[in-house]
């Protein structure tokens, strides 16, 4: 992930209810979003990348494949997302659900909007994300 200054589009779906003024639009590095602070009002961006949304989109946390990015789930809100703070501490939630990420996908699949690299260590997940599936007695 990497945070930015700048986003366009409109993100919709289950996992925004209550996040009014998120926006999203698919890159060919990953998924950009970007809201502003609620503790500070300045407008701040997060690139998740193609395999953080793999990631989400199979209900495994990017952190359990080695990623650095930690993700965490909101049981009340039903919802993943990384841990990330403003500049001023502030936490920022930029929310996802795996129905959404798999939307998020396909749709950038479909679209051609992968980067060949991004596409190459999506590819590279797949066999460790299946592994942490099955073991948690789920199918891939």
């Amino acid at each position: 992930m990497s945070n930015e200054s700048r986003g366009f589009g409109i993100f919709e779906g289950d996992a925004v209810a209550g996040f009014d003024q998120v926006e999203a639009e698919s890159t060919p590095d990953g998924y950009k979003m970007t809201r502003d602070c609620e503790s500070c009002g300045r407008e701040q961006s997060l690139l998740i990348s193609w395999p953080e949304v793999l990631c989400v989109a199979s209900s495994v946390f990017p952190q359990q494949v080695g990623m650095q990015d930690t993700w965490a789930y909101h049981q009340k809100l039903m919802i993943m997302f990384p841990q990330v703070q403003c500049g001023c501490q502030g936490k920022l939630m930029f929310p996802m659900t795996p129905q959404q990420a798999k939307k998020i996908l396909t749709d950038a699949v479909n679209n051609g909007q992968i980067s060949a690299q991004a596409n190459q260590a999506m590819q590279a997940l797949r066999g460790p994300i299946a592994q942490i599936m099955q073991a948690q007695g789920r199918r891939s």
